[in-house]
């Protein structure tokens, strides 16, 4: 049994599925492809694999990560896969490597295009009856023109 990091990139409109509904397109991708891979045991086999946190929904992810257990290595694993998967949910990097690939991401990064008005230094959210400032949530902000 092998180990197999797929990055895929989830966009267009299927960035509205849900989480269970991009775990179900996935799997039925995989199943389509026809890899070999090692499912569970008892009365409902399923196939073992290992996503990332759920994003949110509408947000287009281009680096949803899974780690699904084969049988054993395929060469061609990424063309059988984008051969038979939907256009706006394709695989963009694999590797064979046995690692928890929830406790390797660190952090997410995010792109959020928002008016050129938007006071984004005073910007806050009412969260349980407290007052936060969106801008001391988060990492690391920078405001960027968006070119025509």
């Amino acid at each position: 049994m092998v180990s197999l990091i797929l990055r895929f990139k989830k966009k267009g409109m299927l960035r509205f599925l849900s989480n269970l509904e991009t775990i179900k397109a996935i799997e039925r991708t995989l199943r389509r492809a026809r890899l070999p891979m090692v499912f569970s045991k008892g009365f409902h086999p399923m196939p073992k694999f290992t996503f990332l946190d759920a994003m949110p929904t509408g947000v287009v992810n281009l680096s949803l990560y899974l780690k699904v257990i084969l049988e054993r290595k395929i060469d061609d694993v990424e063309e059988r896969i984008n051969e038979v998967a939907l256009n706006d949910l394709k695989v963009h990097g694999h590797w064979y490597i046995d690692i928890d690939i929830n406790e390797s991401v660190k952090y997410y990064r995010f792109r959020i295009i928002v008016p050129e008005d938007l006071d984004f230094e005073n910007l806050f959210v009412e969260k349980k009856g407290r007052r936060i400032k969106v801008k001391d949530r988060m990492e690391d902000v920078r405001k960027v023109k968006l070119k025509d």
